[in-house]
Parts: structure tokens; C-alpha cells; sequence
């Protein structure tokens, strides 16, 4: 894509390329080099695991992953909020009742609301996991396809109106037509998969295998903690939970597998991904990546073996 014009030469904390966070099938690394096939040695390298506070994952009206502001903290504040871990949590009470994330509603999940700034690290509805990749220009504008982000989706996109200079280097551009907006939001890295100071990132105290497992608070994990701005695909239009598409089911399972295996916390997992993300469901072709020209209605997935069509 071409819409640079009024943005800073890198709007992201990379110094040789976008960081950007996956939240879903690009949790996939196989998926990533396939989308971006000639930059596998780059853009499909998973670069950190991380954390985006004061927003929620969904499976959105239009079937795909989405993320979406919490109710409990707007997310322009930037401002990383207090942990809490899980045994202060107890002492508060506030794991009496844990609903079955496949058949709770979504406003059975939401928790209480606590001071402003503050969410519990296991808070499902207040944070997403994903994975940092770092893009080259070529990646990107793949990426930029895949998501329903092209010019030919929005020749015509109207830059950010807002007098908030923050706002707007946050949000560029109003969404329009696109299926998905591409945001810079603060994010937090919790481990780094490689060495930071190869993109530009020094002082930070995570890049090591032990690292987070020397934490014994949550204080001190916070400690441990970077935080970098990275691009973030978001559907500002469609910001209700709906029915997954068929097709995506197997490839979020791909993704899942190879993201837990990378460090995304499982708890997780399973408590949000898995409300809409069925297990057992795989592929249908293998190597299948999504079309590269946005989402669109029907595909085929597999479960059991066998091979569905989906209209």
C-alpha cells in the first residue's frame, strides 16, 4: 500500500522494519511464511511474545478474530496498568465463579470492574496475547491484502479529523471500506524471542529462556516487562462477538498449537479462543493461508478427515 503521506517515517518501536502484532491465524508462523513468501527469514520470524492491555478478543460479526476496547480502560491512555496476580485476585474474591467459556454469553465473561488503571493478569476480558513479527515494506503490504486493508478497498481512505496529534499518529486514517483499520497501539512484551537490540530495542531485561520464570511476582515481572508500539489490525465497525466462518476454525487451531508451544499463556487460551475455536477442526488444504485479497464468505475446512464445503 501507499498511504504514507502524513505518516512518521516508522510509526512503530522497529528500526528495521514494522513491528506488528498477530492476535490471529498470523499467530501462525507457518501461515506468516506463506502469506510472505519472499521474506520468510524476516517477516515470519516470531520476535517476541506480548500483550495488549485494555482490549478483548472476539470472533467479530464478520467470522474473524477482532479485537475490541474493554469496558474497563480506554486504550489511547497508554498507560500500562497494574497486575495483579492471582492469589491477590482469590483474597479479593474475584474467582468464585468462572463460567465455561464455550456456552457462557460474553457478558457472562466480563469481570468486575476494578480501580481505573488496573486489570488482573489473568483478567481475560481486559487483555490480548499475541505474537510480535517484524515486517519489511514487501510484508506488509501482503498483509495489508490478506486483511482487507488495500487501496482497491478504499482508493479514497480520509485521514484522522482529530486535532489530537497522539490520536492521529495512533490512527492515521478513518476505516471507511476497509474490513480492517491499522491502528499503532502500546504493547507489552513479556518475553523476547530474539535479541531486541537487532531491531532497534535496547534496555530491555526479557530476552533470555529463563526470564520470566525468575519473576516470582507480579511486580517483578512487570519489571521484566518492555513496552513498544507495533501495528495492530483492527475492526472498528464490527465490534460485536459472532459465529466464526467455518474456514478460519482450522487454521486458528494451527495457530493456537504453534503460538502455545512459543509462550502464549494456555489459560488463555482456552478461556477466550476457545469460546468460538473448536479443537479437533484442522486445515482443509494443507498449507492453506486465507485469500489474499481480504475475507470473504465460504471455504473449506476439515474435521475428522473429511472434507466440507462451506457457502
Amino acid at each position: 500500500m501507499e498511504l504514507s503521506i502524513g505518516l512518521p517515517a516508522n510509526p512503530t518501536s522497529s528500526q528495521t522494519g514494522t513491528f506488528y502484532f498477530a492476535y490471529g491465524s498470523n499467530l501462525s508462523p507457518e501461515q506468516m511464511a506463506g502469506r510472505c513468501p519472499e521474506y520468510p527469514a524476516t517477516s515470519s520470524i516470531p520476535v517476541a511474545i506480548a500483550r495488549l492491555d485494555g482490549w478483548r478478543w472476539i470472533i467479530c460479526g464478520r467470522g474473524y478474530a477482532n479485537v475490541v476496547p474493554s469496558p474497563r480502560r480506554s486504550p489511547q491512555s497508554g498507560v500500562a496498568p497494574k497486575l495483579k496476580s492471582r492469589s491477590e485476585s482469590d483474597q479479593d474474591g474475584e474467582h468464585d465463579q468462572h463460567p465455561h467459556p464455550a456456552t457462557a454469553p460474553a457478558s457472562d465473561v466480563e469481570q468486575k470492574a476494578d480501580s481505573p488503571g488496573t486489570f488482573h493478569e489473568d483478567d481475560d476480558s481486559s487483555v490480548v496475547w499475541g505474537l510480535i513479527y517484524n515486517l519489511t515494506a514487501g510484508s506488509e503490504s501482503i498483509l495489508d491484502g490478506y486483511e482487507g486493508h488495500h487501496t482497491y478497498r478504499n482508493p479514497t481512505p480520509t485521514p484522522n479529523p482529530s486535532p489530537d496529534a497522539e490520536e492521529v499518529r495512533r490512527k492515521p486514517f478513518l476505516q471507511g471500506t476497509w474490513d480492517y483499520n491499522k491502528l499503532y497501539l502500546p504493547v507489552r512484551v513479556t518475553k523476547w524471542l530474539q535479541d531486541p537490540v537487532t531491531y532497534g530495542v535496547v534496555g530491555s531485561k526479557s530476552y533470555a529462556p529463563e526470564a520470566r520464570s525468575k519473576s516470582e511476582n507480579a511486580d517483578q515481572a512487570a519489571e521484566m516487562e518492555t513496552g513498544i508500539t507495533a501495528l495492530v489490525y483492527v475492526d472498528e465497525l464490527r465490534t460485536s462477538p459472532g459465529p466464526v466462518k467455518p474456514e478460519y476454525v482450522g487454521r486458528m487451531n494451527r495457530a493456537i498449537r504453534q503460538s502455545v508451544e512459543l509462550g502464549i499463556p494456555r489459560g488463555w487460551v482456552e478461556r477466550v479462543m476457545r469460546r468460538w475455536i473448536v479443537e479437533g477442526v484442522e486445515v482443509g488444504e494443507r498449507g492453506y493461508l486465507g485469500r489474499s485479497d481480504g475475507h470473504w464468505k465460504g471455504d473449506e475446512y476439515r474435521t475428522d478427515g473429511e472434507t466440507i464445503n462451506q457457502d
